[in-house]
């Protein structure tokens, strides 16, 4: 009796599988390919690339068809089964023959012989081995990153948020006094120094903590600090 048998059951190494007519549901073909892969690496880097270059015309051809509005009428579940599988067999025969190029590029690209296996390559001059050991190292690292965060903390302060936090608790009891809200008093203080850039300081130099510019009239008896200012009278 006569036997036929599967040439994936064999050892023999089997040919370049060649995809050009095959449907694109064939396992068949698949099974063969994975079992040439294995045995003949080299030999299958083309039909390889060409099942890649299929793979992503399929996507692409399905996206362009899910961008065009569908109505019910004349597309129903089995029409857009149909539909998928006709682009799947379109995008096998175009990766087939010439295609998009895709598959030629990744061909050469996996074909190519002046690559270096990372085995192969030297180990780099300024490697220098741990000086501690690796639990050591990466404790040392993480005290690194928090001190670098508490910096960075630091340095988003800005001089507007340090001249509204001395001010606050002030402003606070000075608006119950007078009943008004808080923070019309800071801004206030921050229009009459610019953010406490242009405090009004005595000869000394001295804060007077003066904050609104309010000038001494006659009947004011405590200490005084002389400063220019710019009066406006009558808009001039």
């Amino acid at each position: 009796m006569e036997m036929q048998m599967n040439p994936l059951m064999t050892n023999k190494p089997s040919a370049a599988v060649d995809l050009t007519g095959r449907l694109s549901y064939d396992v068949q073909s698949l099974n063969q390919l994975r079992a040439q892969a294995r045995s003949d690496e080299k030999s299958s880097i083309k039909a390889v690339a060409q099942q890649f270059e299929a793979m992503f015309t399929s996507m692409m051809l399905k996206s362009m068809r899910n961008a065009v509005p569908q109505s019910d009428i004349g597309h129903s579940s089995e029409t857009r089964m149909f539909q998928g599988m006709f682009d799947d067999q379109l995008s096998q025969n175009l990766a087939s023959h010439r295609g998009l190029g895709i598959a030629a590029l990744v061909e050469r690209q996996l074909t190519r012989t002046d690559l270096i296996a990372p085995k192969d390559l030297p180990a780099h001059k300024s490697a220098k081995p741990l000086s501690l050991p690796l639990p050591a190292v990466a404790m040392t690292v993480q005290q690194a990153l928090e001190a670098a965060k508490a910096r960075k903390a630091e340095e988003t302060t800005t001089p507007l948020a340090d001249f509204v936090a001395a001010v606050v608790g002030q402003a606070r009891k000075a608006a119950d006094a007078i009943g008004v809200a808080p923070h019309l008093l800071a801004a206030q203080a921050a229009l009459e120094t610019a953010w406490g850039k242009r405090k009004i300081v005595d000869a000394a130099g001295n804060d007077s903590f003066n904050l609104f510019g309010i000038k001494a009239g006659k009947g004011w008896q405590g200490k005084v600090a002389h400063v220019a200012t710019t009066e406006f009278e009558s808009g001039q």
